[in-house]
C-alpha cells in the first residue's frame, strides 16, 4: 500500500482525503480534509450542522470513539412556540415521515469535532487540510446520480426557505438533476472563517448569534448556552468477541453499536454453519434476529441511561439466552468515511445531518440538522427528551480485529437502517466468507415496526415461501436501493487492503 485507501460517498470527498495521503498525511489528516470536503459536495444530507462519530484507531495508541454528535437543548418551550412539522419522504417502495422546521434543531457537533480531532490525531496544519474544501466550495460542480436522487427525495424539505431553494432549483423552477450545476453561496467563506478564527466563531461568535437570533424569533429551541457548553466527546469503543475476531463499535449514547453487538451474540448463539446465504431458513433467522434486537431495545434500551453496568447487562448471556427465541412473537441522512493510511492508521467516520431542518443559518450556505424531528432518535416521542443529554444515534463506525491487525473498517449511512447494514455486511464477510465487493453487494432486509423490508436480489419465489407471522413482508422491486443503507468499507484480502464504496449510495474509492 504506496499511500493509503478512502472509501466515501463522493468523488470530491474521496478526491480531497486521498491528495493529503499523497502529500504523507495520516488518515487522520485525510479524514479532517473529506469531512469538509463531505459537508459541501453531499450537502443534500450532511452539512457542518450535523454532528456524528469517529472510530480512531492509531496504530501506536489504544482505539478511541470520537462523539461528536447532536445534544439536546438545555431548556424546554411550548409545543406551540416552535416551528416544526411533517414532511413526507416517499421512496417509492416506502413512504416515510420526519420532522423538519427550527423548532427540529440539535445543538451540532461537527465543526468542534474538526479542530478536537485535528488536536488530537492530525500532522498537517488545518489551514492545509481545509484548502480541498475551500478549493471545492468557489466552484460550481455536477449534480451527480445519487444526489438526483436526494435532491428528489428531499426536495420539499430542501425547498423550505427561498435561499436552499435556490441552490437547488432551476432558473425555470425544476428541480436540479443529473448534471445541473450546484453552488453554495457563502459555505467557502464560512469554512474560511471558521478554520481562521476557531470553533468559537461558530459556537459564540456571528455564526452563534445569527442562529440564535432566529431560534428566538421563529420558533427553535437553541439559545447561546446551548451552543457555547458543546463539548466533543472521547470514550473507549465496545469490543464485542466473535468467532475469532475482535469488532469495536460505537459505545452508549448511541445504541446503534450496542445493537449490532447484541444481534451478532444472537446470531452467534444460532450459528450459521447449516445456512446458505439468500435461503429461505437464513432469511427467517435474519428476521427473527431483527425482531429480538428491536424487543430488547425496547425493553432495555429506549428512554434509559445506559451506563457501564447497564452496558455489560444487556450484553450478558442471560440477556441474550432471554432474547433467543426461535419463533416470532406478537410485537409492539447520512454519509460515511473509511481510511487506512500506509502507518498502519485506521478512521472509520459517520455524519450527518439527518434529513436536514429546512433552514439555513443566513448568509453561511450550512444547512441545520432535524435530529430533534428524528423519531427514531426520540424514542419517548417528540419534545419529551431528557434536557442537555447526547441524543442516542444508529451511526456504528466500526473495525474488525484478527491476530494479524485490522481485518476491516466498516460503517454505513442510512438513519435507522445503518446497524442492519453493518450486521449484515459483517456476517457476509466472516461467516459467508464473501470478498469485500460481494459482502457489500450481495441484497438485505430490514426490520421497521412490524414490516420486514426485503432487498429485491433476494430469490422472490422463496420470499413467498417466508414463515413470518405477525410481520408484514415489505418486498422491493429494485435489486439495490439506498433505503438499506450505503457500506463503504476496507477490508484485508490475503495481507493486502482494498476498498469498496457502497453502489446503492454511489460510494467511491481512492488510493492504492
Amino acid at each position: 500500500m504506496k499511500h493509503g485507501i478512502v472509501v466515501a460517498g463522493h468523488d470530491a470527498t474521496a478526491n480531497a482525503a486521498n491528495t493529503i495521503l499523497i502529500e504523507g498525511g495520516n488518515a487522520f489528516d485525510a479524514m479532517v480534509a473529506g469531512f469538509l470536503t463531505s459537508c459541501i459536495a453531499e450537502s443534500c444530507s450532511i452539512s457542518l450542522g450535523g454532528g456524528g462519530f469517529m472510530l480512531a484507531a492509531p496504530s501506536n495508541k489504544a482505539p478511541k470513539i470520537v462523539d461528536f454528535f447532536t445534544q439536546t437543548p438545555k431548556r424546554k418551550k411550548s409545543i406551540n412556540e416552535l416551528d416544526f412539522f411533517p414532511i413526507e419522504v416517499d421512496y417509492k417502495d416506502s413512504i416515510q415521515t420526519f420532522h423538519i422546521g427550527i423548532g427540529s434543531i440539535a445543538v451540532p457537533g461537527n465543526v468542534a469535532a474538526i479542530f478536537d480531532i485535528h488536536e488530537r490525531y492530525c500532522t498537517i496544519p488545518l489551514k492545509e487540510l481545509a484548502q480541498p474544501a475551500l478549493n471545492f466550495a468557489k466552484s460550481s460542480w455536477e449534480v451527480d446520480s445519487f444526489q438526483e436522487i436526494g435532491i428528489d427525495l428531499l426536495y420539499p424539505i430542501l425547498s423550505n426557505r427561498a435561499e436552499q431553494a435556490a441552490i437547488y432549483t432551476n432558473k425555470d423552477g425544476s428541480k436540479k438533476k443529473k448534471g445541473d450545476l450546484i453552488h453554495i453561496p457563502y459555505i467557502a467563506d464560512a469554512i474560511d472563517t471558521i478554520i481562521r478564527e476557531g470553533k468559537r466563531e461558530f459556537y459564540e461568535g456571528e455564526f452563534a448569534h445569527r442562529l440564535i437570533k432566529d431560534c428566538e424569533q421563529e420558533g427553535g429551541y437553541l439559545d447561546y448556552e446551548d451552543l457555547k457548553s458543546y463539548k466533543v466527546n472521547f470514550s473507549n469503543p465496545i469490543n464485542i468477541p466473535f468467532k475469532n475476531y475482535e469488532i469495536m463499535t460505537n459505545p452508549p449514547p448511541g445504541s446503534g453499536g450496542l445493537l449490532i453487538a447484541f444481534a451478532l451474540k444472537l446470531i452467534e448463539k444460532a450459528g450459521l454453519n447449516n445456512y446458505d446465504f439468500g435461503s429461505k431458513s437464513y432469511i427467517e433467522l435474519l428476521a427473527r434476529t431483527m425482531f429480538n434486537v428491536e424487543s430488547a431495545r425496547k425493553d432495555l434500551i429506549d428512554g434509559k441511561n445506559i451506563n457501564n453496568e447497564a452496558l455489560k447487562a444487556f450484553l450478558s448471556e442471560n440477556t441474550i439466552n432471554a432474547y433467543f427465541k426461535n419463533e416470532l412473537s406478537k410485537i409492539g441522512s447520512t454519509t460515511h468515511l473509511s481510511i487506512i493510511d500506509k502507518f498502519g492508521n485506521a478512521a472509520s467516520l459517520t455524519h450527518s445531518s439527518g434529513e436536514g431542518s429546512g433552514y439555513m443559518i443566513p448568509k453561511t450556505g450550512i444547512m441545520m440538522n432535524n435530529m430533534l424531528g428524528e423519531a427514531d432518535l426520540m424514542p419517548l416521542g417528540f419534545h419529551k427528551f431528557p434536557n442537555d443529554k447526547r441524543i442516542s444515534s444508529m451511526m456504528s463506525p466500526t473495525i474488525v480485529k484478527d491476530k494479524k491487525g485490522i481485518k476491516a473498517v466498516i460503517g454505513s449511512g442510512g438513519a435507522n437502517r445503518i446497524r442492519a447494514a453493518i450486521f449484515q455486511t459483517i456476517l457476509n464477510l466472516l461467516d459467508f466468507n464473501m470478498d469485500l465487493e460481494k459482502a457489500v453487494n450481495a441484497p438485505r432486509i430490514h426490520l421497521e415496526q412490524n414490516d420486514l423490508h426485503i432487498e429485491g436480489a433476494f430469490d422472490h419465489e422463496i420470499v413467498k415461501e417466508l414463515n413470518l407471522k405477525p410481520l408484514s413482508a415489505q418486498f422491493w422491486n429494485q435489486k439495490q436501493h439506498m433505503f438499506f443503507g450505503g457500506v463503504n468499507a476496507i477490508a484485508s484480502i490475503d495481507d493486502s487492503f482494498v476498498g469498496y464504496g457502497d453502489k446503492r449510495r454511489f460510494g467511491v474509492v481512492k488510493g492504492c
